[in-house]
Order: C-alpha cells, then sequence, then structure tokens
C-alpha cells in the first residue's frame, strides 16, 4: 500500500509524464489552468502540494486524460465479487469529470457496497 509522501510523488510523476508526452511546458499547462505561473504545477509534479480532487479534474482536462490516468495504481481486491475499489474510484473520478451525475451517483453506491463488505469482513472474527 503506498503511503501519503508515495502517493503524492506518483501523482507528480504521472503529471510531468502526462505533460511531456503532450509536450507541453509546466507553463503551458498552467496556463491551461488560468494559473499566474507554472510554480504551482512544479510543486505538484515535485509531490510538494497534496491536489484536492477537484486539482485533480482539473489537470486531467488540461492534459486531455481521465483523473485516474493521474492516479496511483492500487489493485484492492473487493471479496464480495472479485471487482476492484480502484475501478470504481477511477469510475467515479471520470464521471465528474465527464459531468456524468448519474454514472457518479451508480460509482458512489458501487463503492459505498464494496466499503460495507471489507467493513463486514474485517470486523467478523
Amino acid at each position: 500500500m503506498l503511503d501519503r509522501h508515495d502517493s503524492l510523488r506518483d501523482f507528480g510523476e504521472r503529471l510531468r509524464r502526462r505533460r511531456r508526452s503532450l509536450g507541453l511546458s509546466q507553463q503551458q499547462v498552467a496556463d491551461r489552468l488560468q494559473l499566474a505561473s507554472a510554480d504551482s504545477v512544479s510543486r505538484y509534479e515535485r509531490g510538494a502540494a497534496d491536489p484536492r480532487l477537484s486539482a485533480i479534474v482539473r489537470f486531467a482536462t488540461a492534459l486531455e486524460c481521465r483523473p485516474a490516468a493521474l492516479l496511483p495504481v492500487e489493485r484492492v481486491e473487493n471479496p464480495a465479487g472479485g471487482g476492484k475499489l480502484v475501478e470504481e474510484g477511477s469510475s467515479l473520478l471520470a464521471a465528474l469529470a465527464e459531468n456524468d451525475l448519474e454514472a457518479a451517483r451508480l460509482a458512489v453506491g458501487a463503492l459505498g457496497g464494496m466499503v460495507d463488505v471489507l467493513a463486514r469482513t474485517k470486523s467478523a472474527p
């Protein structure tokens, strides 16, 4: 499992790779995000800034990708049905980024069900 520092660094690395794959400078990304300077982009890329969901969605939009492409990948099995919590979380982020409220509602419901199952299995003797 990734700790917070590793997660921030992984997000920053994914952000940098995506930006470079598009041939964009940090300033160009800052311009797309309507930021005054590239310093904020640099802080995220170095793992020095903790992104909120809204920042992840904004970066994904600016970098023409799904929010899940910028997030650390961890596979967490759902003991109830073999699905992936990470995939549902990615679906939720994608739905929010696309303003698809119905898909977001379904993803939240699926995540809630998985969390309930995990809580029951952890509390079982």
